[in-house]
């Protein structure tokens, strides 16, 4: 082992390379929370688009079968919301498995 320490000389050496490989790790997870972010915004700009459409159709006294029809959308965006809440989570999860890298989609 020393006689490797022997043959390594000070230009053998990069003392920049630790400092590159942070600023690679930091850009990619920047990159991955950017995308994470666009889609929860993304996702929250539908959803309250959704819901005020909802809201203004009970609002103006709709027919009973509108509010079953609304009820029924109601239920399909739960099970939507619980369907993206969780690919977001596997994204994040993702994000924070791949620290030294850019992130990928799973």
């Amino acid at each position: 082992m020393a006689e490797n320490l022997k043959n390594v000389t000070s230009s053998s050496i990069d003392p920049l390379s630790f400092f590159r490989a942070g600023e690679r790790a930091i850009e990619g997870w920047s990159r991955g929370l950017g995308v994470l972010t666009s889609e929860m915004v993304a996702f929250a700009f539908a959803r309250m688009q959704a819901d005020a459409r909802a809201w203004t159709a009970v609002m103006t006294g709709a027919s009973p079968t509108t509010l079953i029809d609304l009820q029924r959308q109601f239920a399909k965006a739960v099970t939507d919301y619980i369907e993206s809440r969780q690919a977001l989570s596997d994204r994040r999860r993702h994000c924070d498995r791949q620290p030294l890298g850019p992130a990928e989609p799973p």
